[in-house]
């Protein structure tokens, strides 16, 4: 019964490290949101201490890749050795604001209203990063079962200042 269990636990997980790579084509492939990004610098501009906002894009570009980086693994996740497992966590721990405190002012101007697009490639790889997380640390630890949560469902998953608020 143990050896069942055990293989329906694996089949699941490969289950879900291939489906990063699917997210990956359908979802996290498309075009960066420029514009959107432009629409928060000119923002950004208007303050005070605008020059915090011109490493935006590169800066975002980069956290964008790292994610689809990890989802172009797929079920290959599976097999990479613990160093490499450890380092993706690593960089998979923190969000983007996390990782850049220098755009905390900018959070504010990434809503559906004025930066729709922006907002919500921000929020997809937000959950598709908790996601891989839960994934690797779940293969780091090997004793628990991975978490998941359905694709809709970012207000359990995102910072708040990137939950729409209607």
């Amino acid at each position: 019964m143990a050896q069942k269990t055990k293989a329906m636990i694996n089949s699941f997980t490969e289950e879900i490290a291939a489906g990063f790579r699917r997210i990956l084509e359908e979802e996290l492939s498309k075009p960066f949101p420029y514009d959107d990004c432009r629409r928060v610098l000119a923002k950004a501009g208007e303050m005070a201490d605008g020059e915090i906002a011109d490493g935006l894009i590169p800066d975002l570009d980069l956290y964008f890749s790292d994610i689809a980086g990890y989802c172009s693994y797929g079920k290959r996740l599976l097999s990479l050795p613990q160093n490499e497992l450890t380092a993706a966590r690593a960089t998979l721990e923190t969000s983007f604001f996390e990782q850049h405190p220098e755009y905390h002012a900018l959070a504010s101007w990434i809503n559906e209203t004025e930066t729709p697009v922006l907002f919500a490639d921000l929020n997809r790889h937000e959950e598709v990063r908790v996601r891989l997380l839960e994934l690797i640390s779940y293969l780091l630890s090997g004793s628990e079962v991975v978490e998941t949560r359905p694709a809709g469902d970012l207000a359990e998953t995102a910072p708040a200042y990137l939950v729409s608020k209607h």
